[in-house]
């Protein structure tokens, strides 16, 4: 799969999959933003191990995967017993791959549900509604890896020198169209800070350039973990 195509993030937005994506930025402010703001988040997939507990991540990828499979057989999900920082509100992608290759990934940049809600939904949505891709079998179901993205807050930057590779996910805005890349997508992809850029606006439907001429970049980082 090309670059261009298939990294995992949320596919050009055309406003008939904005409300869908739900790729747009939340009205508070609260909740696991603070850890974003306090830790220093880098390594391979942009974040530390500092922000959840081993048991915490393990729970969520536990419950992502219940999500996907009550979305398969078409019943409700239980509501899973949690507390502390997986019950406050913030924005996560879950992103699907099977044998190293993207098989799905959805997010929302909306901070208004707890995180558990957040994943469990953009589970079920990257299994069965990413428009790049045929829903997810349940015989598919056990081949495939999930990862999971908890996005810190969105900040505008007006000079590009100011974004980190491996440290910062981009958003890219223009009219009505808008791009997401997550902080990893550039790491793997061997990209630097000039390529990154072109290759979310590419994503949000615009030229390579657009980033020079006057799109509105803003960006995030993001704490990563993976089955």
């Amino acid at each position: 799969m090309s670059p261009v195509t298939s990294p995992p993030l949320l596919a050009i937005l055309p406003p008939h999959l904005v409300a869908l994506l739900r790729l747009r930025v939340g009205k508070r402010g609260h909740g696991l933003s603070d850890l974003f703001q306090r830790h220093d988040l880098k390594g391979k997939w942009g974040a530390t191990s500092r922000m959840l507990q081993l048991h915490e991540r393990r729970a969520l990828l536990r419950h992502a995967r219940r999500a996907i499979l009550a979305r398969l057989e078409g019943r409700t999900l239980p509501a899973m017993t949690s507390g502390g920082r997986l019950c406050e509100c913030a924005s996560a992608f879950v992103t699907i791959r099977s044998n190293d290759q993207l098989r799905g990934c959805v997010g929302s940049l909306e901070r208004d549900y707890p995180l558990v809600d957040a994943v469990a939904r953009c589970a079920g949505d990257a299994a069965t509604r990413d428009p790049r891709f045929s829903p997810l079998s349940l015989a598919d179901l056990p081949r495939v890896i999930l990862e999971i993205s908890v996005l810190g807050p969105l900040k505008q930057v007006q000079d590009p020198n100011m974004i980190e590779v491996g440290r910062h996910g981009l958003v890219v805005e223009q009219g009505a169209y808008c791009g997401l890349l997550l902080p990893q997508v550039a790491t793997e992809r061997g990209w630097n800070r000039e390529m990154f850029l072109s290759q979310t606006c590419l994503k949000a439907g615009l030229s390579a350039q657009a980033w020079r001429t006057g799109a509105k970049v803003s960006v995030f980082e993001a704490y990563v973990f993976r089955e």
